[in-house]
């Protein structure tokens, strides 16, 4: 069957459930809590994820919908905390993500190879701390680094990619990202304990005005990142 509504009353998907189906697009129920590892694994003709009745899912199990290449566009409902590594890895036609206000944990290689990716709507995230290894590996206009994040690690943005504008928020305190360039970079948090990652990674730094000054004096202090210009 190619369009399939789940009826209500099931609490999980199970692991590799509609792997390689002919499914072109799927409704899932308010009771749902859980869409285990690999349960749309290469669902190549599914081009709709109904995600409207849902109120109760939790997690994306890991690649959950790995190699949908039909998939356009999602909008994940306000309930799901956890999204598994590479759940939407080689979705070579998504477009636009929206992530839900509930995101606690995301998984590396989240959006890796989503080469058509436009925009991944963070708006409403607040509760994530963490941005993953591998999460940024496509071509992108601005990104923007949502509240409540603190850490963005090693590898976080690949360097492949053409980038223009990173956003970093005041709650940041560990940039540990070595893997990419950014033409600007807006930082409006203090300054951080190890600035050399942003200072060799970026073309200009902009920073807020009360802190101008002791960003200039580590940056000569550092002496080597002299293609840096502090604004």
């Amino acid at each position: 069957e190619r369009n399939v509504d789940i009826p209500e009353g099931y609490i999980e998907l199970g692991e590799w459930c509609f792997q390689d189906s002919h499914l072109q697009s799927i409704c899932l129920p308010s009771t749902l809590e859980k869409i285990n590892d690999n349960a749309f694994n290469c669902c190549n003709k599914m081009k709709k994820v109904d995600f409207s009745k849902c109120t109760s899912l939790i997690e994306i199990g890991d690649e959950g919908f790995y190699s949908c290449e039909k998939l356009e566009e999602i909008v994940l409902p306000d309930s799901v905390t956890t999204i598994g590594d590479g759940a939407f890895k080689y979705c070579t036609n998504l477009r636009k993500i929206v992530m839900p206000s509930s995101l606690e944990n995301l998984g590396d290689s989240v959006f890796e190879h989503c080469d058509s990716l436009e925009e991944v709507d963070m708006s409403k995230v607040t509760k994530l701390t963490t941005i993953p290894k591998r999460f940024k590996t496509w071509d992108v206009e601005q990104m923007v680094i949502p509240m409540g994040v603190t850490t963005i690690r090693k590898d976080a943005f690949i360097m492949y990619c053409s980038n223009y504008a990173l956003f970093l928020p005041p709650t940041l305190k560990d940039y540990m990202d070595t893997n990419v360039n950014w033409v600007s970079v807006y930082l409006f948090a203090s300054p951080l304990e190890n600035m050399d990652n942003i200072f060799e990674n970026s073309n200009n730094l902009y920073v807020l005005p009360q802190y101008l000054e002791v960003y200039k004096s580590i940056h000569e202090a550092l002496g080597e990142y002299s293609g840096c210009k502090i604004h």
